[in-house]
C-alpha cells in the first residue's frame, strides 16, 4: 500500500464519521417530532487493488445512502390497531348521542308518559262522561304527542350531525388523497437518481395514518417511491395516482354510503362506524319510533271509533283522505289495509 492510498482511507473514514455525526445530531434534534422515523446511514468498505502474496486489501469506507428505522410490518399492524380504535370511538359518539336523546324523553321517558296516558283512559272508563276526566286524557295524548314530537326531532339532529361527519371525512379523504398523490410524485422525482428522501417519506407517512383512521386502509409500497392504497380490495390509489371517494344518498336520505367511481366501499375507521351506526343506531331509531307512534294512532283509533260522542253528529270529516275517491278504497293508499267486512251506523 502506497502512501496515497493511506491518505484516501483515512480521509473516507473521516467523511464517513462526519456523515454519521450529521445523521446522528439531526435524529437528536427530531427526537420530539411528531412522525419523524430515526435514520440510519448505510456504509459499505470500499474494494483496494490485490497484493501479491498478501490478497486484497480495502480502500477505505464509503456511505451507501439513508435508511430510516422502521418496521413495515409492526407499522401496518399499528394503522389497523388504530382505524379499529378510532371506528370504536366513533361508535361511542353515535351511540352515546342517540341514549341522550332518549334520556330526554321526559323524567319517565317516552315509556312512562305512555303508561300515563293508558292509565287515563282505564280511569275514563269509569265516568265517561266526566268532562274533567275526557279533558285530563285530551291534555295527556297531546302531552305524549309532543313527546314523541320532540324525540324524532332530537334524533333528525343527531342524524344530520352524523351527516355532517360523513361528509367532513370524505372531504378530509380526499384532501389527504390529493396530497400523499403530490408527495409521491415528489418522492419519486427526488429518488429516481438513486438514494432516498427520508423527510418526504415522514411526511408522506403521517398523512397515511391519519387517512388509515378515517377510512381503514391497506398500503403497498412501491419500488419507484408511490404508494397502492387499499380499502379492503379496493383501491383508492394506484401507483401514487388518487382515486377519489365521493358520498352518495340512497331511499331520500334514509341511507348513506361511501362510494368509489359508484360502487360502495366498506371502509373502517371513523367513517365506517358512522355509516354503520346511521344505518342501525339513529336511522333504525326513528324507524321504531315512527312504527310505535302509528300503532299507538291506530290502537287509540281503533278504541275510539267504538264509541260515540256525548252528542249525536249529523256530519263527520275525516282528517285522512284517500287519493281518489273514484276507486275502491284498498287502492287509494290508506296507511292501514282495507279489507271486506261491515259496518254499522246508529241512528238517534
Amino acid at each position: 500500500m502506497n502512501l496515497p492510498s493511506a491518505f484516501q482511507i483515512g480521509r473516507s473514514a473521516l467523511i464517513a464519521g462526519q456523515h454519521s455525526m450529521t445523521v446522528a445530531g439531526n435524529n437528536m434534534a427530531n427526537a420530539a417530532t411528531p412522525g419523524y422515523r430515526r435514520q440510519r446511514l448505510g456504509m459499505v468498505g470500499i474494494s483496494g487493488p490485490p497484493y501479491h502474496g498478501v490478497g486484497q486489501i480495502g480502500n477505505g469506507v464509503r456511505t451507501t445512502g439513508l435508511t430510516r428505522a422502521i418496521d413495515m410490518a409492526l407499522l401496518a399492524r399499528l394503522r389497523h390497531s388504530r382505524a379499529d380504535e378510532a371506528m370504536l370511538d366513533a361508535s361511542q359518539r353515535v351511540l352515546v348521542g342517540v341514549e341522550g336523546s332518549l334520556a330526554s324523553a321526559g323524567e319517565k321517558g317516552l315509556a312512562g308518559a305512555v303508561e300515563d296516558f293508558l292509565s287515563q283512559w282505564s280511569a275514563l272508563a269509569v265516568s265517561p262522561s266526566d268532562p274533567a276526566m275526557r279533558g285530563v286524557i285530551v291534555e295527556h295524548g297531546v302531552g305524549l304527542a309532543a313527546q314523541v314530537r320532540q324525540l324524532r326531532a332530537r334524533l333528525l339532529e343527531q342524524r344530520s350531525e352524523v351527516d355532517r361527519s360523513l361528509q367532513d371525512g370524505v372531504n378530509r379523504v380526499n384532501q389527504l388523497l390529493a396530497e400523499i398523490e403530490s408527495l409521491s410524485d415528489d418522492i419519486r422525482a427526488a429518488e429516481s437518481a438513486g438514494g432516498s428522501n427520508p423527510t418526504l417519506r415522514d411526511q408522506r407517512d403521517r398523512l397515511v395514518d391519519e387517512l388509515a383512521t378515517l377510512m381503514g386502509v391497506t398500503v403497498v409500497d412501491r419500488s419507484d417511491g408511490t404508494l397502492d392504497l387499499l380499502v379492503g380490495s379496493t383501491p383508492i390509489m394506484l401507483q401514487g395516482a388518487s382515486m377519489g371517494v365521493s358520498l352518495s344518498i340512497t331511499n331520500s336520505g334514509a341511507a348513506f354510503a361511501v362510494t368509489l367511481d359508484g360502487a360502495p366501499l366498506a371502509p373502517g375507521g371513523s367513517l365506517g362506524a358512522l355509516v354503520l351506526r346511521r344505518a342501525d343506531g339513529v336511522e333504525q331509531m326513528i324507524s321504531r319510533l315512527d312504527a310505535f307512534a302509528l300503532q299507538l294512532i291506530d290502537a287509540v283509533n281503533r278504541v275510539h271509533v267504538e264509541g260515540q260522542g256525548l252528542h249525536g253528529r249529523t256530519t263527520l270529516t275525516s282528517f285522512l283522505g284517500v287519493n281518489d275517491p273514484t276507486i275502491p278504497l284498498s287502492q287509494n293508499g290508506l296507511h292501514a289495509p282495507v279489507t271486506a267486512g261491515t259496518i254499522s251506523f246508529k241512528v238517534w
